[in-house]
């Protein structure tokens, strides 16, 4: 008699707007301004634009980086990572949806393979995925040089097609899990790992991944603040 494989699933979830109400970057940028990191008058202005241009689908990754990690490219890492980890404990509590949490609980509780993967700075992520008890994620990796982040990006990062990327490595590194693939998001750049996953949820999905939930026959979900 064969021995019978026990497949593993993986819930894939993105972070910003997906799992809080918020975008974590531009959180932290208001933050470098309001305790005078970010010392450039016009800098939420321009993190503004570039967020618009992400919503259209259009954002360059790689220009937002350079754009947001400048002001603490001066500051220890060590230090740096300190003052994101008290950023997210002070300002995230409130933001999470309510479902969102009752749903990482539930697949906690049923020890069940969970990964954010998100396209914000690895400070960032990997600081809320710590608050969160989210023990596997992914995120664009700050390159690190002589202890100090810089304004470059490391190796693939993990937007648009680059989260498909990202997420086939994951999987070469964790033969374990074998089963299906669910994704929760609520934005159209992350339409190609949408194409890609075996279920799709979307999450308040904006106007343009709406369109392409009711042409997927994609569930929409309405998730608020607990």
């Amino acid at each position: 008699m064969e021995s019978q494989i026990m497949s593993r699933d993986l819930y894939v979830f993105d972070l910003d707007y997906t799992l809080i109400d918020a975008d974590s970057s531009t959180l932290w940028c208001r933050y470098m301004v309001e305790n005078h990191i970010a010392e450039d008058p016009d800098f939420l202005n321009k993190e503004k634009r570039l967020m618009d241009a992400y919503d259209r689908g259009e954002l360059n990754v790689h220009d937002y980086i350079a754009f947001s990690m400048p002001p603490i490219t001066k500051i220890p890492k060590e230090k740096v990572d300190a003052i994101v980890d008290d950023f997210v404990k002070n300002t995230f509590s409130n933001l999470i949806f309510k479902e969102a949490k009752e749903l990482l609980n539930e697949l906690k509780n049923q020890n069940e393979s969970i990964l954010l993967l998100s396209a914000s700075a690895d400070m960032i992520v990997n600081a809320v995925a710590r608050y969160l008890g989210i023990k596997e994620a992914i995120s664009v990796n700050i390159k690190v040089e002589n202890g100090f982040y810089t304004d470059k990006i490391d190796g693939v990062p993990s937007f648009k097609e680059g989260k498909v990327i990202c997420l086939e490595k994951y999987l070469l590194e964790h033969p374990e899990i074998n089963g299906k693939i669910t994704f929760y998001t609520d934005s159209i750049n992350d339409l190609p790992l949408c194409l890609r996953a075996d279920s799709v949820y979307t999450v308040n999905p904006g106007i343009l991944l709406r369109q392409k939930a009711l042409e997927n026959n994609w569930p929409i979900l309405n998730w608020k603040r607990g």
